[in-house]
């Protein structure tokens, strides 16, 4: 009798052993990844996950890139509970290449090396403009591993344009706060902004607590494109805020310093 329950454990464990590895296996599959799975080709997603938002995905980097240019993007993965981390990134019309390590190219598109252990995970890649201007969209389908959950992140849109011509020194229609690039960064990143008509402006750096880490700028501006650089290098890593006071306008972003 001892002998025969001994076999029928050993049996449940083997068909549970399966069952888990079906079920994580976009984040498991290495060396092979996972392909063919973003909004770009279906709406179905990750067949061998089930839906959910245990796991989130955002890209940063570049709205706007002249064509033909090659700027670096960042997908940041997320996930809650336990489990690995995977991706599936493609993009419209653009090329993509492998930047970080935990990312390689397959069929046009790039998927995880592996499953990701830490949280969150970041993918780091280039992105490669058409020589036409127009729109371009980033996608990516993210998964969270043995639970079995994935998620979409949300697309990206970039605006290629010229290299030179009138949108270069167009004064700005309205104010406004780009996304700061690169993100995550280390230690220095390039926050840009637009100012519309003469105005104070105050741009701002703030840690998780609301203090201020420091003050960019504190002054009036004339119309135009600014940037400023920002250094990390005397911070811990974590995320971090940033915010621009110009005239009735104010807008908050907030940018991850990885060390």
């Amino acid at each position: 009798m001892k002998k025969i329950i001994n076999t029928r454990n050993i049996a449940i464990a083997v068909v549970a052993l399966f069952l888990v590895s079906s079920l994580s296996y976009m984040v498991t599959a290495y060396p092979n990844g996972r392909t063919g799975c973003t909004k770009k080709t279906t709406t179905a997603g990750c067949n061998c996950h089930n839906f959910g938002t245990a796991v989130t995905g955002v890209f940063t980097g570049a709205d706007t890139v002249n064509a033909g240019a090659t700027v670096q993007c960042t997908l940041t993965v997320t996930r809650t509970g336990s489990g690995n981390i995977g991706c599936n990134i493609a993009a419209q019309i653009g090329a993509l290449a492998v930047v970080s390590s935990n990312l390689k190219l397959q069929s046009g598109e790039l998927t995880h090396t592996s499953a990701q252990t830490t949280n969150p995970a970041i993918f780091v890649f280039n992105y490669t403009a058409p020589a036409a201007i127009g729109k371009d969209t980033l996608y990516a389908t993210i998964a969270r591993g043995y639970s079995g959950n994935w998620n979409w992140a949300p697309n990206k849109i970039l605006v290629i344009k010229t290299p030179t011509g009138v949108e270069n020194n167009t004064t700005p229609v309205s104010y406004s706060l780009n996304q700061n690039f690169p993100n995550p960064f280390n230690p220095v990143t390039k926050i840009s902004y637009d100012v519309a008509s003469l105005s104070k402006v105050k741009l701002t750096v703030y840690d998780v607590l609301g203090n201020t880490v420091a003050t960019l700028v504190d002054k009036k501006q004339e119309a135009g494109s600014y940037s400023v650089d920002f250094s990390g290098a005397n911070l811990s890593s974590g995320m971090y805020f940033y915010k621009i006071e110009a005239g009735d306008f104010m807008a908050i972003k907030k940018m991850t310093l990885v060390k």
